[in-house]
C-alpha cells in the first residue's frame, strides 16, 4: 500500500525491517532533523510543498498519517 512512503521512510533513516503503517516513527529512531528531512523528501517525491498549518509533528508521526496528508493535497494514492 505505502511501498513508495516506505522507500523513502528506510532511505532517511536506514532503518531497514518492517515498518507498521500504525506505529509512531519515533520508533524507528526519527528524530526532529529526520523528521525535517523526511518532509523534504515527501515534498521533492511528490512534488508538492506543504502549507505551514501542515507542518504538525502529528501529521508526520505514522506512515498512515502522512498517507492521509498526501490523499489530502490531491495524490491519489502516495504510495504506489
Amino acid at each position: 500500500m505505502e511501498n513508495r512512503l516506505i522507500e523513502i521512510l528506510k532511505k532517511i533513516s536506514g532503518y531497514n525491517g518492517t515498518i507498521d503503517p500504525e506505529e509512531d516513527l519515533d520508533s524507528y529512531g526519527y528524530d526532529s532533523l529526520l523528521f525535517m528531512q523526511l518532509i523534504v523528501q515527501v515534498e521533492t517525491e511528490y512534488g508538492i510543498e506543504f502549507d505551514d498549518e501542515e507542518l504538525l509533528i502529528e501529521n508526520f508521526m505514522t506512515l498512515n498519517r502522512i498517507n492521509t496528508l498526501l490523499i489530502k493535497k490531491g495524490i491519489e494514492e502516495p504510495g504506489k
